[in-house]
């Protein structure tokens, strides 16, 4: 039941979430650089 409701909000993703997803890739990023630096 919980997933289906979550599945069904996915659709449209909320502001939040998407500015979360946006930092993780943010950070991501700047790891993914510091090992290239190493």
């Amino acid at each position: 039941m919980a997933f289906n409701s979550s599945n069904r909000t996915s659709d449209s993703i909320p502001a939040d979430e998407r500015r979360v997803q946006g930092l993780r890739h943010r950070l991501l990023s700047v790891l993914l650089d510091s090992l290239d630096i190493r």
